[in-house]
């Protein structure tokens, strides 16, 4: 859970929190106006999740105000209209609610999904994107008074549906932010009507306080160095029985590490080829060597039994 000011919050999947990384340089941030605290979550495609939030005790919000509202933004864009928090209270959102055409309430879970990137079309065509915004989970706190008793939403009170959800980026707007996933919505199913809690916000301009999320894949946050890179096994030169241990190393690594292993293994057994310019060295033939004689009976003597000299030691 992150602690900002008096308030806990979490991002919950399949029951649990998820873990969170912190950059060093973000730490400042909680000092500044607003106090802004930036974690990091690892991201699965597929993974409902919800937002853990709690406010822990009323200093800081009482006596101008008697609880807080928060509200979630989706990379940049707002949705719903908020929640109401008490001190002591906790709650956990997993859904955005609404009122169809027909009247109906409905509501669809939150969900990780894989951001699609496109290289068709021109980008000049795409929705423009905030890549400042783009892979984070936004909570704005403000504090709130309450002015009135709740009531069960009317049709007139205006829960709309959030459709302008980041669903595909062109890569050229990608460049340069490793950011493969994006937040969307379950099917729609039927629900009850919301709870209205009517008041004042103490601060309708700027935030009483934010926390953010940034949910990425697990090879962005080992890019990050946010966690530790899979360690590659050690290969021996030899062929030998694998180990328990050897094998739990590989099947942990990801499928980049592994990618680049091989291309480093195919690589190494690759033979080196020598640059065109380098000399040339040639093999140095040996030859026997033979010395006339002088006279007639050295050359009788020659054809009879030939002195050979062999030079061939003599040559290196």
């Amino acid at each position: 859970m992150v602690r900002l000011l008096n308030f806990d919050c979490g991002i919950r999947v399949e029951g649990a929190l998820l873990k969170e990384f912190t950059d060093p340089q973000d730490l400042a941030l909680k000092g500044g106006d607003p106090p802004t605290a930036i974690v990091y979550v690892k991201a699965e495609e597929g993974k409902k999740f919800g937002i853990e939030f709690k406010t822990v005790d009323d200093v800081g919000i009482a006596p101008a105000a008697n609880g807080v509202c928060w509200n979630i933004m989706f990379n940049g864009d707002k949705i719903g209209k908020g929640w109401i928090s008490e001190p002591g209270r906790t709650q956990c959102v997993d859904f955005h609610s609404y009122q169809d055409t027909d009247g109906r309430w409905l509501q669809r879970n939150f969900v990780f999904s894989k951001l699609d990137v496109t290289e068709d079309g021109n980008p000049k065509d795409k929705k423009a994107i905030n890549l400042e915004a783009l892979g984070e989970i936004t909570i704005n706190v403000r504090r709130y008074r309450v002015t009135g008793p709740s009531y069960l939403a009317r049709n007139a009170d205006g829960f709309k549906e959030t459709t302008n959800q980041t669903k595909s980026v062109h890569e050229k707007q990608l460049k340069g932010h490793d950011i493969s996933h994006t937040v969307g919505m379950s099917q729609p199913i039927a629900t009850s009507n919301p709870t209205v809690v009517p008041g004042v916000f103490v601060d309708p301009e700027t935030p009483y306080a934010i926390i953010k999320f940034r949910y990425r894949s697990e090879r962005a946050l080992k890019g990050l160095g946010l966690i530790p890179r899979t360690p590659l096994p050690s290969l021996s030169p030899e062929p030998h029985k694998s180990s328990d241990a050897e094998r739990a190393s590989i099947d942990a690594m990801s499928r980049e590490d592994l990618e680049a292993e091989l291309l480093r293994l195919r690589r190494a057994s690759q033979p080196k080829v020598k640059p065109e310019n380098a000399p040339r060295r040639f093999k140095r033939e040996h030859t026997r060597s033979v010395i006339p004689a002088d006279s007639a009976t050295q050359a009788r003597k020659k054809r009879k039994a030939p002195k050979v000299i062999d030079l061939t030691g003599d040559s290196d």
